[in-house]
């Protein structure tokens, strides 16, 4: 199958990483307005937090901590859209924070026999469609072969070759053109588009004349389109646009599927039918589609293969503007309803004053390397390691570092403002007495299969019961990359320069995928007295405090 994105055209701007920190009027606060409570909790946090009037949406949700994947797609995403929008919120909204009441968990997709009937005609088209475009490419290199006998066709006829047949017959093209004179150029190009227009259909043709309308006016006069679209034919490309947005985005319903396929296939040629094909053969993946809530509604504005994880585009180490923005995904959660408000207050009380304690790091002594290859294990206690060395010779923190196979015993660490340890599953053990706004989380997996079962022993149930204002866990099997690093998390946090929100997502590896994290986004825990500096820091964390290139 093709490897090339899905069709996007949904996002009319390019959106790039967050450059500024997280203000009260970014954020939109989400209930479920079958949990009074969590709607309550939300109008005292708003309170509490500035947050703007009109920021708070009810989702009708079942009352339970998984939902189904259909209830997802159509109670979900289409309702915060169309809030946004209706708000005009759309640029604004950069952080959504669930709370108690909404669900933790996505199950996986489970497919109907309508919809095995379906993805099986879907496939048997994909089959088909090398065979239907390979004649139309043919018909382009013809043209690019006709009156220049050094242009060689690429071969191959799996979809994906011939795609790169088709780019490099108009590459090709495109430099004629360029080199042609006056004189030639018309007829050229009459031979190129009449070559093309099977290739991009009528649409697609009209988007690429758009796209050479909007580049003309800084190209040389011998390089300007030849003819220009009318106000009248651009008019009719945002409606033709918009039509696809609205069939896209109701993608759950079999009529709107195939709404899409006629629009597309009639319209934007046989690639981006393709495109279209292998995106809705995705969605019927049932495998690996499960997730975490907060984590799949960081893409509400993406169309996306839910099958396995999205890399984050939010991390600092990723490069780049993304075609659509990325929501940071925040929850004020906890088994009770009255310790989701002492969260809050006590994020409060200590952003307010500093917080105060000491930073406890509960390693295993694992080695990096293990039988002469690296160990994955090991690699992930080394940021453990990393992370007390900072502290000892950059931080003035009490820093109890314990490195034994075991997790500390019960009751064993007192006065404790932060925590860091691994590795016991589904057995929590109280080994810390957390001050205030302490922030922490215990690396494992499961750790927050359930918020309100009492019968598990979750590591974020038992953490936030014990006081702990901040904390992440998996609802499901992690895998250990899913994990944010303890030498990139807690550095971070401890400069004071970022909030909580935007502390978790620079460094958190994935989205659409197992991990929530549980705090106030605003809560700067180290805002009054930080324990690091930005040059203390490693270089390459460092390098999310420098700003661009001409910004000022």
């Amino acid at each position: 199958m093709m490897r090339k994105p899905p069709l996007l055209l949904l996002a009319t701007f390019i959106f790039a990483h967050l450059a500024a920190a997280l203000e009260p009027d970014q954020i939109l606060l989400v209930v479920n307005k079958n949990e009074p409570q969590g709607l309550r909790l939300a109008q005292f946090y708003a309170q509490k937090r500035n947050i703007p009037d009109h920021r708070i949406v009810e989702l009708d949700l079942p009352a339970t901590e998984e939902i189904p994947s259909d209830v997802y797609d159509r109670q979900v995403v289409p309702v915060l859209r169309a809030f946004l929008r209706d708000q005009k919120l759309e640029r604004k909204i950069t952080c959504m924070v669930t709370f108690y009441g909404v669900p933790i968990r996505v199950a996986s997709r489970v497919n109907s026999p309508q919809d095995k009937e379906e993805l099986a005609k879907l496939q048997a088209e994909e089959t088909a469609l090398p065979a239907k475009i390979e004649p139309l490419v043919q018909a382009l290199e013809r043209v690019a072969r006709d009156g220049d006998a050094t242009f060689q066709p690429k071969s191959g006829v799996r979809l994906e070759n011939l795609g790169q047949r088709a780019d490099a017959a108009l590459k090709h093209l495109s430099e004629r053109l360029n080199q042609s004179s006056p004189a030639d150029r018309g007829l050229l190009h009459a031979k190129v588009m009449a070559a093309l227009e099977p290739i991009l259909g009528p649409m697609g043709m009209l988007e690429r004349q758009l796209k050479e309308a909007y580049a003309g006016t800084s190209r040389s006069a011998a390089s300007r389109p030849v003819s220009q679209p009318s106000t009248q034919s651009a008019g009719m490309f945002v409606r033709f646009r918009n039509a696809v947005i609205e069939a896209r985005e109701r993608k759950f319903e079999p009529e709107a599927r195939q709404r899409l396929r006629q629009l597309v296939s009639g319209n934007l040629g046989p690639f981006e039918y393709a495109k279209l094909l292998e995106a809705q053969i995705a969605y019927f993946q049932t495998e690996n589609t499960n997730a975490a809530f907060d984590s799949e509604l960081a893409l509400l504005w993406w169309e996306y293969p839910k099958t396995r994880w999205q890399n984050n585009p939010l991390h600092y180490g990723m490069k780049g503007p993304t075609a659509s923005p990325v929501m940071m995904v925040m929850r004020l959660d906890a088994p009770e309803p009255e310790t989701v408000k002492k969260l809050i207050i006590d994020s409060l009380t200590a952003e307010a004053l500093g917080l105060q304690g000491s930073v406890v790091i509960d390693s295993r002594n694992l080695p990096v390397m293990s039988g002469g290859k690296v160990d994955a294990y090991g690699q992930y206690d080394q940021t453990l390691r990393n992370l007390a060395h900072l502290l000892r010779t950059k931080a003035k923190l009490q820093v109890v570092f314990d490195e034994q196979p075991d997790v500390l015993p019960a009751g064993s660490v007192k006065n404790v403002a932060v925590y860091m340890g691994w590795y016991s599953v589904n057995q929590y053990v109280a080994a810390c007495q957390f001050n205030p706004g302490a922030v922490g989380f215990h690396l494992a997996s499961f750790t927050m299969v359930t918020l309100r079962n009492n019968s598990g022993g979750g590591w974020v149930r038992g953490l936030l019961n014990d006081g702990i204002a901040a904390t992440l866990g998996a609802v499901a099997e992690p895998y250990l990359q899913a994990f944010p690093t303890a030498d990139d998390f807690f550095p971070l946090l401890f400069t004071g320069k970022l909030t909580l929100a935007e502390v978790y997502w620079k460094t958190t590896p994935m989205t659409s995928w197992m991990i929530s994290m549980i705090g106030d986004p605003l809560y700067t825990p180290y805002k009054t007295n930080p324990a690091l500096a930005v040059e203390d820091l490693p270089p390459r964390l460092q390098e999310i405090f420098k700003k661009p290139a001409g910004v000022r």
